[in-house]
């Protein structure tokens, strides 16, 4: 059943609970889609998912939103100011 997103609506259909957990996830495609994005950059690979279920399903919406994935390289990531950091 898909959700009020609108995911679902193809291959895949996600649970309450998958909604929830993954919210801001969502979101980021909701946003990538409106902003007519086809690339979405994640800081770190568990982002998509604490286990195969979960990433998969995450992948399978990225792909039906049309959507490149790329993770952010470790080292680049040493370069970003944290927030509430100096």
């Amino acid at each position: 059943m898909p959700n009020k997103h609108g995911y679902g609506t193809k291959d895949t259909t996600i649970s309450a609970e998958h909604a929830k957990k993954y919210k801001g996830f969502l979101k980021l495609i909701d946003k990538s889609k409106v902003d007519k994005a086809d690339l979405v950059l994640v800081a770190e690979p568990w982002v998509l998912g604490d286990n195969y279920e979960e990433l998969i399903t995450n992948l399978k919406l990225l792909a039906e939103a049309e959507l490149s994935l790329r993770i952010c390289p470790p080292e680049r990531l040493k370069k970003v100011p944290q927030e509430g950091g100096p």
